[in-house]
């Protein structure tokens, strides 16, 4: 055993010749890191706001095909009968009404029993709601004259004529109704082409 110990020589410092890092160093080290995250950060924030502007234009294209499907096959929009016929039909913005028109397009008060579109995980009122949170605003050609007029800006002067049953409407990541044209509400594709014809 003697022997074997004169053989491997000990080392009483094995790490003499390493230094660990400095104060200097590792702040370095540490400003760089937080550079990279304040030059990350906003790009992951920029995607996800991409995701649920893409999600949202998702919602709107599901809504107006089951409203389209409806009124093929029942005749009429899935709005009260109280309110068809009426000239200028009100924005299901919040509330029963809204309620109301999506349960038209499950089954719960669907007079077919027909399927039009699937309730959302996040609608246990029976509400759709967007990604950041507020209802979907519908309104609907309830004249059925071919034209819906959607004022920008919350009822302002400015309206399009827009030739569709329904145009949905969500007020976007501020959550309140801005003109389409330069505000973050996400329109129905019948507005944007309409809006785009008559620039």
């Amino acid at each position: 055993m003697a022997a074997e110990m004169e053989d491997c020589p000990m080392q009483t410092q094995p790490y003499a010749g390493r230094r660990g890092f400095t104060l200097v160093e590792l702040l370095a080290v540490v400003a760089i890191i937080l550079l990279l995250l304040g030059m990350i950060l906003p790009g992951i924030a920029a995607v996800r706001n991409a995701a649920r502007k893409a999600k949202a234009r998702g919602d709107i294209a599901t809504i107006e095909n089951a409203v389209k499907a409806y009124l093929n096959d029942v005749g009429k929009l899935p709005i009260p009968d109280a309110e068809q016929g009426q000239q200028e039909y009100r924005y299901f913005a919040q509330g029963a009404d809204s309620q109301w028109v999506m349960q038209r397009l499950t089954t719960t008060n669907n007079p077919r029993g027909i399927v039009y579109t699937e309730p959302q995980n996040n609608a246990q009122d029976g509400t759709y709601k967007d990604p950041w949170g507020t209802q979907y605003a519908l309104k609907f050609d309830a004249d059925y004259n071919g034209i819906l007029e959607y004022y920008s800006g919350g009822g302002n002067p400015g309206s399009e004529c827009i030739p569709a049953p329904v145009i949905v409407i969500s007020y976007g990541p501020n959550r309140k109704q801005d003109d389409p044209k330069t505000g973050d509400d996400i329109v129905s594709e019948a507005w944007k082409m309409r809006s785009a014809a008559g620039k």
